[in-house]
């Protein structure tokens, strides 16, 4: 069994509420031209990246699949965003909730 007993309720601060999403023309955006069709596209721009399922809406015609993105050994891939977990392995940073997960780790108990 794993017990924790944290000092405060970290669920409820407000400091780690999710955030509200915003629209489409609250956030940059990109503008690209599809020089197949003649069509003009825009995709959302949040964090400095654009979401690959956003880019489905690129299609030569209504019964394509839609554009699809390659990348070879997850080189330019970023996997989510987290208000929860913050990790940076060039740094060996690991936090929870802010904490780092060291500090975490010494107030666990662990009973056979």
């Amino acid at each position: 069994m794993i017990s924790y007993s944290p000092e405060s309720n970290l669920l409820r601060n407000p400091k780690f509420a999710a955030p509200r999403k915003r629209t489409l023309h609250e956030c940059e955006h990109l503008n690209h031209p599809d020089n197949r069709t003649g069509k003009q596209y825009e995709v959302a721009i949040e964090d400095d990246t654009i979401k690959a399922m956003d880019l489905r809406q690129i299609k030569t015609s209504e019964d394509d699949f839609g554009l699809m993105t390659s990348n070879p050994a997850f080189m330019n891939t970023a996997s989510c965003k987290s208000r929860i977990t913050f990790i940076d392995g060039d740094k060996g940073i690991l936090e929870y909730r802010g904490y780092p997960i060291d500090s975490l780790a010494e107030k666990v108990r662990i009973s056979k």
